[in-house]
């Protein structure tokens, strides 16, 4: 541990440029004897494993505070991978890296613009004073509540939320992280999330599947499948924008590849709402793809869509259109009818409290109490259930108040995207316009999927929010307009 540490403050003064043969001054040398002392309570505890994390940590900090991005972008890449973010596993999950890295950033930022007087421009948004009014009507909500336990603890997750957002609005309002590194980082993170999915559905890996009495549902390095299909999704149209304008052949084979692995990822969560989604989405890039494609390579990627076919439709099981098909039967499975009760459920809260609702997050314990909890419970689950509809939630929670300013922040954000891409045509950036497009794309396919999903503050519809501010932020930049 110590000739660690010396090599650490060697590497830290070398990257400095100050490098001398003993590099040990009053700052290093009580860095030294506090890292010492930490490691060796570790190793005198329980959680020996982590001993070498405090001697990590400085050189971590140097490390980002140069290339705080780097941070920002692990962050986003580990979105997917929410079951491997704390670090240990078992009992010993003591800290979570994206929560470590965001307070990390918020310090990094809180220096820039308070102690560095950087100006505030890069933080504003037109979307601050709706997520304001939004957030006081969540707040006024949640003092009214019946369920405050809830209420507030779901204020706590919105603050959370929102530093992501204006995290996400100073990082990526950069032209080389929006047009490139940002949509690379999800592709690839989304992807590896599916491959996780589908090799631990077809080799019965517990760690990334979960086994039902009649198929294994992938889910990846996430916590739920639904969320998995969510997001497998939402990369779709990033990859096939990839697939327009990005240049070269690895990245080409990859984009395909990951195309297909997402797809394959979707098909074995077994979601019958995400099924319906992705053959919508398909169908929909294809068309608005296909017909910009010149002459010459219609048939080429025909040929293409016919191969990924192929591979697809061989690997799909039996059971995932067994599944399908349940949609469409006269007898309704328990799931579908549970689903319908919620919509019950909320439309009585909704007609009790219709202007501010009854508490943000109150629905799961609305239906808890309700009768219809009873008559779906299933041994050893619990009976809060979450209205699988991220809208409805919203109206419950905040009444026809709230729900009527989540809208307006969600045109908001829409309109944003709009107003860049034709900033971006006008200024003849058609490649970072199709970027904003498929921005857009995924964007529209997360507010569909919300429909048959709770989540409202998934971390891909806030980055989304943060994105629009971004590309309108660059598509008004003199250097990119050219005005």
């Amino acid at each position: 541990m110590v000739i660690f540490l010396f090599v650490e403050c060697c590497i830290i003064k070398f990257m400095e440029k100050r490098f001398v043969i003993f590099p040990f001054g009053v700052i290093e040398g009580l860095l030294f004897v506090a890292v010492a002392l930490l490691s060796s309570l570790l190793l005198a505890g329980p959680y020996y494993m982590f001993a070498i994390v405090p001697a990590l940590i400085p050189l971590a900090l140097y490390f980002f505070s140069r290339f705080p991005n780097i941070a920002y972008f692990i962050v986003v890449f580990m979105i997917p991978l929410g079951a491997f973010r704390a670090l240990g596993g078992g009992d010993t999950k003591l800290l979570n890296i994206s929560w470590l890295l965001g307070l990390f950033l918020m310090g990094f930022l809180f220096y820039k613009v308070i102690i560095g007087k950087e100006p505030v421009a890069s933080l504003k948004s037109n979307l601050w004073p709706l997520i304001g009014i939004y957030f006081v009507v969540n707040i006024i909500s949640a003092f009214m509540s019946s369920f405050p336990e809830t209420s507030f603890d779901n204020i706590r997750l919105s603050v959370v939320a929102y530093i992501f957002v204006l995290l996400s609005v100073y990082f990526a309002s950069s032209e080389k992280a929006y047009v490139r590194n940002i949509p690379l980082i999800l592709i690839a993170s989304i992807t590896l999330n599916s491959f996780l999915g589908v090799i631990g559905n077809l080799f019965n890996i517990e760690m990334f599947a979960i086994e039902h009495a009649k198929f294994t549902r992938s889910r990846g390095g996430t916590i739920d499948p639904n969320n998995f299909s969510l997001m497998a999704i939402f990369s779709l149209p990033l990859i096939v924008n990839g697939l327009s304008f990005w240049k070269g052949r690895l990245i080409k084979v990859f984009l395909i590849g990951a195309f297909i692995t997402n797809i394959l990822g979707i098909v074995f969560t077994f979601s019958r709402g995400g099924a319906m989604m992705m053959f919508f989405v398909v169908g929909a890039l294809f068309i608005n793809y296909i017909r910009k494609l010149p002459s010459r390579k219609i048939g080429v990627a025909i040929a293409m869509i016919g191969l990924i076919s192929s591979i697809v439709i061989a690997v799909i099981p039996p059971s995932f259109w067994e599944r399908q098909q349940t949609l469409f039967a006269e007898k309704k499975d328990s799931s579908l009818g549970r689903r319908t009760s919620y919509i019950y459920v909320a439309a009585d809260a909704i007609k009790e409290n219709p202007i501010l609702g009854s508490g943000p997050g109150s629905f799961r314990d609305i239906f808890s109490e309700s009768d219809y909890a009873e008559m779906y419970h299933r041994e050893g689950d619990t009976k809060r259930r979450f209205a699988h509809n991220t809208y409805l939630e919203v109206l419950v929670g905040t009444g026809i108040v709230g729900g009527a300013m989540f809208l307006w922040i969600l045109q908001r954000a829409i309109r944003n995207f709009i107003e860049a891409m034709k900033n971006f045509d006008i200024a003849g950036r058609y490649e970072i316009s199709a970027a904003t497009k498929a921005y857009l794309f995924s964007f529209g396919t997360l507010l569909l999927y919300l429909m048959i999903f709770s989540e409202m503050y998934h971390k891909y519809f806030l980055l989304s929010l943060a994105l629009s501010q971004a590309a309108l932020n660059i598509s008004r930049d003199k250097a990119v307009s050219g005005k």
